[in-house]
This record gives structure tokens, sequence and C-alpha cells, in this order.
């Protein structure tokens, strides 16, 4: 919960902070509203366990870049991304064992220009018996009606 409630924030160069040891990035964006400008390129997630609500209501964020993000280790990813009407990313999601993911991409890219394409790991596109959807079909179906959110490649 760093930075939450910075809703006057408009730019946050975080790229030399030092995040091997942490394992809970939860709430560390919420109600960012103003923020345009976010570089994370430098951030380390792999004992990140917990990243809810990291960006939630980051409604102006246009771009984020979260190549360096590994999530092997992530298990809650609830509301992350919900209410980034205008972003544009990647994320790769790269752990089975995700226990909750409700409305991660609610009120996600609706913005006619956003776009969120989620790749993921091969596990992750496998139905389990008894299910009608892949994890990661389930992650994605989340969104809202008008978001645009797409199944990327498989990693």
């Amino acid at each position: 919960s760093m930075f939450v409630d910075c809703s006057s924030l408009t730019s946050l160069d975080l790229s030399s902070f030092n995040t091997l040891n942490v394992t809970k990035m939860a709430s560390m964006f919420y109600n960012c509203s103003s923020l345009i400008s976010l570089d994370l390129s430098n951030f380390n997630i792999s004992s990140v366990t917990s990243m809810w609500q990291m960006f939630y209501d980051c409604s102006s964020l246009t771009s984020l870049d979260l190549s360096s993000f590994n999530t092997a280790n992530v298990t809650e990813i609830y509301n992350t991304f919900s209410g980034c009407s205008k972003l544009i990313t990647t994320i790769n999601i790269m752990n089975t064992n995700i226990t909750n993911y409700t409305g991660v991409f609610s009120g996600a890219a609706t913005d006619p220009n956003a776009k969120i394409t989620v790749n993921y790991i091969a596990a992750l596109d496998t139905i389990a018996e008894g299910e009608s959807q892949s994890l990661i079909d389930k992650i994605i179906a989340t969104k809202s009606s008008n978001s645009n959110i797409v199944k990327g490649k498989q990693l």
C-alpha cells in the first residue's frame, strides 16, 4: 500500500527500487487515478505472492512495461488491473496455483485505444476434469463486456 490514494501523483520512476525480497505488492498504486507515467522496468517480483489491487483505479495510466515481471510465485491477482481503463500493456501469467483472480480485468482497457495482452504458461491453458474452461480463460473472463483484454501467446 505504499502509494495508496496518491490521487494527485502523475509520474513516478521506481526503476531503481530494489524489490528482490518483497513478497506483497497488494494495493501498491491503489487509486493513483492521475498517474500517467510509471516506470517499473527493473522491478524484480520473483518473490511476490500477492499483487491484488496493485494498479486498481489507475485510470489515467496508458502504458506500463511489465516485461520484467516474473509472476511464477504470484497466487493472488484479484482486481489487479480493475479500473485501468486506458492501459496498454502485456502481462505474463506464469503460475498455475493462482487462488484468487476475481475482477482482475474488471473495467480495464475499456478506452478505444487500450489493450491488455495476457501471455501464459501452457499449464494454464489446460481444462481440468469437471471444468468447462481453462484457468487462463477464466482469468480473462473477469473483464468487462467492453474491455479489450486478449489472450496472447503461450510462453
